[in-house]
């Protein structure tokens, strides 16, 4: 993989890959799937209640799936209602530090010999020596606490963080508001604005993206969304000031304790978003989740249920180490 300066795969490509792993080890895939209940079933089984096919205007089919153990990796949706770790029982502790937006953007790299030069870039305004970032300001209106553009065989892949003043004197945001009052919905988000301000940036000759380049389209749903842009188009505004951190990252479903829950990715820890450590974090509590349920797995077929405690304060000691690991 890696068309850049570094080594670098798509995430569209990443989870295509790892999706495919799953299937050839027999993983049973189902699309526009969500759990709305959780409840003891027969003998030592649980129960998921499963809605497939549904979307946002219809509900689809139900499902009851049996399960002995459960996997909690629904991100920051897991603590919000219907999420799994509320299904579960499993609370979160919230924090907010000062406002922090985060926008990212796409172009299709379409293989010219322009697009060939674009290279992976990393910028931060603290070590700007050499006035890049008022230079960006001045050619889209925008100041920037930083910029950093991955680029690779499919797409050109853009994040920054952008104060919130400038986006309200570029227009891109129509008003001023906080953030429980709507300041990122789509009504307060002027999308053409924000895509000029964005092929701006691409464009500028620090970062030379084709001025013909196309965004990258979407694959979701985006019509029936409040928030985000509403547009087609691969660009986004979000808050990422807000942070969680469960309650627990294992709990015991039953009585018995033989049915366990694990939380991991995000659903477990807000990743602090300009380090980029959510890929660090959910793969290690994925690997430390697996460890566990190896080791439940062993107690249960060896009979000595009342190890399933140390199970438990092993997991949560290893959560306790990655919440310092960047």
């Amino acid at each position: 993989f890696g068309a850049g300066s570094t080594q670098t795969i798509p995430i569209r490509l990443f989870q295509a890959c790892l999706l495919k792993a799953a299937l050839m080890l027999g993983v049973h895939l189902m699309k526009s799937s969500t759990v709305s209940n959780i409840r003891a079933g027969k003998k030592a089984m649980w129960e998921a209640v499963v809605e497939v096919g549904g979307t946002r205007k219809e509900k689809g089919r139900e499902e009851v799936i049996e399960f002995d153990c459960l996997f909690i990796c629904d991100g920051d949706a897991s603590f919000e209602r219907g999420g799994l770790a509320t299904l579960c029982g499993i609370d979160a502790k919230y924090s907010r530090g000062s406002l922090a937006i985060g926008m990212t953007f796409n172009f299709v790299n379409q293989g010219t010999k322009q697009d060939k030069k674009v290279r992976d870039t990393k910028l931060a305004v603290q070590y700007d020596s050499k006035g890049i970032f008022p230079a960006l300001k001045k050619a889209c209106g925008l100041e920037m606490e930083n910029v950093v553009l991955f680029t690779c065989e499919e797409n050109h892949y853009f994040v920054t963080t952008p104060k919130k003043s400038s986006l309200l004197q570029t227009g891109i945001l129509k008003e001023s508001k906080t953030i429980t009052k709507g300041l990122l919905r789509r009504k307060n988000i002027d999308k053409k604005m924000l895509l000029e301000a964005c092929r701006q940036i691409g464009t500028h000759p620090l970062f030379g993206i084709p001025s013909k380049a196309p965004f990258c389209e979407k694959v979701d749903d985006f019509d029936d969304a409040t928030d985000g842009v509403g547009s087609k188009e691969d660009v986004a505004l979000f808050d990422f000031s807000k942070k969680h951190v469960a309650g627990s990252s294992i709990k015991a479903l039953d009585k018995m304790e033989t049915v366990l829950a694990y939380v991991v990715g995000d659903a477990l820890l807000t990743p602090f978003w300009p380090q980029g450590t959510g890929a660090n974090h959910a793969i290690l509590s994925s690997l430390d989740a697996a460890y566990a349920f190896r080791n439940a797995c062993i107690v249960e077929r060896e009979g000595k249920t009342k190890d399933i405690k140390q199970v438990m304060k092993e997991r949560e000691g290893l959560f306790r180490a990655m919440r310092t690991t960047g």
